[in-house]
């Protein structure tokens, strides 16, 4: 086996179990409480920190360090998800309230919102509140990773 092979080998990550139908409809996400957003005419602003390097710290007037922090616009539909993950909603809600305001079908929107959760998952902001595991049944461990950090 050449090196080559070796490396590969290290790389390719095994895949992560996979979430039922069943089981994504009764997940309720939630957005990530240390993030700060607004929503706006463009649609919804997260403001996300950012961590500075403590080589030269700038201080503000006050002489506290300054906090920096990148900006994610999200367009009109991933707006419309993203007020409504409050922790509350299930996905049924959330994909049918969806469905009537931008006339798609229950499949494309399902589909669509997943991907985009996904993604906001990925990075942090947001969580889901798995629904309790009754005795006998198996544990959702792929949704035990999306922690809010």
């Amino acid at each position: 086996m050449s090196i080559l092979t070796k490396k590969l080998r290290r790389k390719i990550k095994k895949p992560k179990e996979m979430v039922s139908r069943e089981e994504f409809l009764q997940l309720k996400p939630m957005r990530n409480p240390l993030l700060k957003w607004e929503s706006g005419k463009k649609g919804v602003v997260i403001r996300v920190p950012v961590k500075v390097k403590k080589v030269r710290e700038k201080k503000s007037p006050s002489g506290r360090a300054s906090v920096r922090e990148k900006r994610v616009t999200l367009d009109k539909l991933g707006s419309f998800v993203w007020e409504r993950c409050d922790g509350r909603r299930g996905m049924k809600e959330i994909i049918q309230e969806f469905c009537d305001e931008y006339k798609m079908t229950r499949e494309e929107a399902e589909a669509s919102i997943s991907t985009f959760l996904q993604q906001l998952a990925k990075r942090g902001f947001i969580g889901v509140a798995v629904p309790r595991v009754k005795e006998g049944e198996k544990e959702i461990s792929a949704l035990r990773e999306m922690k809010i950090s």
